[in-house]
């Protein structure tokens, strides 16, 4: 059985926008670009678990 992780490793959906707003300012995105960013991510928790998502990232070209 594998180690549980730290608190800071735990899922947290505020800390994924935190990283997406962090990104998109590093790109230059506008704060409406960012917001539209923001609630595009915020409303795909509800649609994808955890593991379906990370799947999407590890079978994507990203």
């Amino acid at each position: 059985m594998g180690q549980e992780q730290s608190p800071e490793g735990r899922w947290s959906n505020y800390a994924s926008l935190g990283y997406a707003i962090l990104a998109g300012k590093e790109l230059g995105y506008t704060d409406e670009q960012i917001t539209d960013l923001v609630r595009a991510i915020n409303s795909n928790f509800d649609m994808k678990t955890v593991d379906e998502a990370k799947k999407i990232y590890t079978d994507s070209l990203y």
